[in-house]
């Protein structure tokens, strides 16, 4: 840690040079300078393994063990269903192929089941790229005739809109060239700022936020004289009960939007705000924030922050929301006494929304084969999420309990 400490500065303008020398490195590649998407090469669509493997198979066979697929008919095809679009080119990377290469004719059909598009296409192992015209479809034929006995393997396929570019040298090229640059020309301008300026604290601005915090926490002061120490618990229990569940009220109706976020956000920042000063026990002071890990913080909220300015984003004002909101409660939480309470009420407001989700799982939400489950969310993936932080609340204060 001492290390750490140290070294911060330093370690921080190595890792700032070698993310942007490998943002440099793929606008270079890709021939083109945007913000939103560094590595811009139009739209790609990764066609699921499990479309490209199990689905569309009509005279084939697919051997799940080890992922070959096999002809078996002398008029055998490979369906394939995408999202109807003008995709100008197909990528297939094949492996195992029973032959050195193989002739197959290409059919690419609209929504309507409308032969667009044919060409005769001769595959042979590693990547195969297939031009189509400027045209739009939704479902391509891979057609074998007269290939009964043939085997091959498809490892990825792929529909785009641009050539693939990408290459490992030319990164590499890139990345060294603009690290290097970046380094010197960075480096030389400090040391000029430094000649010129002197030796600039950066703790500075941190320390101008701790005292706006210490005006603004005195007003816990004046909520601690209505609120006993009992019943801040609980209302802080019911803060963070009310907004998980005010979130995952949101995310399943939709709510958040690219115009929407900033309000959607307000509720959960008033919460944030009133539990900051039901954490107050004892006139304020200031926090040693002058480390390394609180200096990482700030400086990554605050390039989020300037981030909104640049690029548009769905999930605008974070940066804002992490400094002065969460700032503030970790600052108040820093100054408590027994700072263990308000870790206990947050755990026991994840297991409070536990309940409703469970009453909702079990009214609404039944389970339906071949689907994995996704309980009060839209997806098993968010729902598993939740699950995780619900474990390890329970697992938490079971600790606690053994401890005690």
């Amino acid at each position: 840690m001492r290390f750490l400490n140290k070294c911060f500065d330093k370690i921080a303008w190595l890792l700032t040079g070698i993310c942007f020398a490998a943002a440099g490195a793929v606008m270079l590649i890709c021939g083109s300078f945007n913000l939103d998407r560094f590595y811009d090469i139009g739209e790609v669509y990764d066609i699921p393994e499990e479309i490209f493997t199990l689905n569309g198979n009509y005279g084939i066979t697919y051997d799940n063990s080890t992922g070959v697929h096999a002809v078996t008919s002398e008029n055998a095809a490979k369906v394939v269903v995408a999202i109807e679009k003008k995709w100008n080119y197909i990528y297939i990377s094949l492996s195992n192929i029973s032959s050195r290469h193989f002739d197959t004719d290409i059919t690419c059909y609209d929504k309507d089941n409308t032969l667009v598009y044919q060409t005769e296409v001769s595959f042979t192992e590693g990547g195969n790229l297939v031009a189509i015209p400027d045209i739009k479809y939704m479902s391509l034929h891979i057609n074998f005739h007269e290939q009964t006995g043939l085997s091959f393997q498809i490892d990825q396929m792929q529909l785009r809109k641009t050539l693939p570019v990408f290459s490992k040298t030319r990164f590499l090229q890139y990345f060294l060239v603009l690290l290097i640059l970046f380094h010197l020309l960075t480096g030389i301008v400090w040391i000029c700022i430094r000649k010129k300026v002197g030796r600039f604290s950066w703790y500075a601005p941190v320390n101008g936020i701790q005292t706006i915090f210490l005006h603004i926490g005195k007003f816990g002061e004046k909520l601690n004289k209505y609120c006993s120490k009992k019943t801040a618990d609980w209302i802080q229990r019911g803060i963070f009960c009310g907004i998980i569940l005010y979130m995952q009220i949101c995310y399943v109706l939709k709510i958040p939007t690219f115009q929407s976020f900033r309000y959607y956000m307000m509720p959960c920042v008033m919460g944030i705000i009133i539990i900051a000063f039901l954490c107050w026990e004892k006139p304020l002071k200031r926090l040693n924030w002058n480390n390394g890990l609180v200096g990482s913080w700030f400086c990554l909220w605050i390039l989020a922050a300037i981030s909104d300015l640049i690029v548009e984003k769905r999930y605008m004002f974070i940066g804002y929301v992490m400094i002065f909101a969460f700032g503030f409660l970790f600052f108040m939480w820093g100054n408590m006494e027994e700072r263990e309470r308000l870790l206990k009420n947050f755990i026991r407001g994840i297991e409070w929304s536990f309940l409703p989700n469970l009453m909702f799982c079990y009214l609404f939400r039944p389970y339906q084969p071949l689907y994995r489950y996704s309980g009060s969310t839209l997806g098993p993936g968010y729902f598993g999420m939740y699950l995780l932080f619900v474990w390890i609340a329970f697992l938490t204060e079971l600790d606690f309990d053994i401890r005690k």
